[in-house]
């Protein structure tokens, strides 16, 4: 369903980001203790039903319920905090180190099995219970800001979940709030082939990086559960990282030559990074080995609305680094201070 107020939406969830110890049981209600007001795009409660008619075939007879299973499309403006939260969930690994600040390396997961968590959804107007809604995993996940009136970062998560039950109480935990980051925030870096072009903001545009898990639904069952029994990545995942960048008269134009390079194939980078926060709380994407090429409309004008500022249209494809490098072609980092988070993500409960 789609909800009418969407921003009115309560999130209430793990602000440690806590997994469940095994898929079917939720959290305990005492571990949501943070909420956060969401842009849900859409809840939905699904159901695969069959229907046994009579001889006649104009009534209903009877129905069963064969499968059940919801899922969930939200976004909200990012913090490193919950960029690195959701984003271990993404993963499904998260390797930390240090004390304070800690450092969270978040990789993908070489097995199949998704971490799920639980969550409670609602309206905090005093009389709803909400739902709390167990054995959620993260589908995809996305980041991206553009220049311009608004440039904080977007988190858009889709999320499929188990079972859906009514909320007992209808009280809500205490919004989390601090500052979301911006595109140009002040640890901002931007590294392509060993350069950082957030030496000259002004030339950079947007930036998008996506991840999904591209759950296969049916693989989540077993025998004859009417609920999944587990949630698992597709053999293959998906992953974009794309920017835009000024084209005309600046250092831009020097991306350009590489993404000519190989007619038009594009050329091998190393060492693209792009990291937003403030010192000691940050998040980064990092992509230790790729091949930076054009992407969509190579290069083109930007409305005039825009300043029909020339622009170039770039992604970088990870590939997988020679023996001794680095495995993982895309990986986060998150830098958290312990007065937002003292442990590592992914604990189980």
């Amino acid at each position: 369903m789609a909800t009418n107020y969407p921003q009115e939406v309560y999130i209430e969830y793990s602000p440690a980001f806590k997994k469940q110890t095994t898929f079917g049981t939720a959290l305990n209600a005492n571990l949501l203790t943070k909420s956060i007001r969401a842009n849900v795009k859409a809840i939905s409660p699904q159901h695969a039903e069959k229907l046994f008619r009579d001889c006649s075939t104009e009534f209903l007879q009877s129905k069963i319920t064969l499968a059940k299973w919801g899922t969930i499309d939200l976004e909200f403006e990012a913090t490193p905090q919950l960029a690195g939260g959701w984003a271990a969930f993404a993963m499904g690994q998260d390797s930390s180190s240090g004390t304070d600040p800690l450092t969270h390396q978040l990789n993908m997961i070489t097995g199949r099995d998704l971490p799920v968590t639980t969550l409670r959804i609602g309206f905090n107007d005093g009389v709803d219970v909400g739902w709390i809604v167990k054995d959620v995993a993260v589908n995809s996940i996305s980041f991206s800001a553009r220049a311009g009136f608004d440039s904080t970062i977007s988190c858009a998560v889709s999320l499929i979940t188990g079972d859906w039950t009514a909320g007992a109480s209808t009280s809500w935990a205490a919004c989390y709030s601090t500052t979301p980051s911006t595109l140009f925030s002040a640890a901002g870096s931007m590294v392509l082939n060993g350069v950082d072009y957030w030496t000259a903001p002004s030339t950079f545009r947007s930036v998008t990086c996506a991840l999904s898990n591209n759950i296969p639904i049916e693989a989540g069952f077993a025998g004859g559960s009417i609920s999944p029994t587990r949630w698992v990545r597709a053999g293959v995942r998906g992953y974009t990282f794309a920017l835009q960048l000024d084209g005309s008269d600046t250092s831009a134009n020097a991306l350009a030559t590489l993404c000519r390079a190989n007619n038009l194939a594009g050329t091998s980078v190393a060492n693209t990074l792009w990291k937003f926060g403030t010192s000691g709380n940050t998040f980064a994407v990092n992509i230790p080995a790729g091949i930076l090429s054009y992407a969509g409309t190579p290069q083109g004008f930007l409305p005039e609305s825009q300043g029909e500022t020339g622009v170039l249209n770039m992604q970088v494809q990870g590939v997988k680094e020679p023996a001794g490098g680095a495995t993982e072609p895309l990986n986060f980092t998150a830098v958290i201070p312990t007065s937002e988070q003292a442990a590592a993500y992914l604990v189980a409960s």
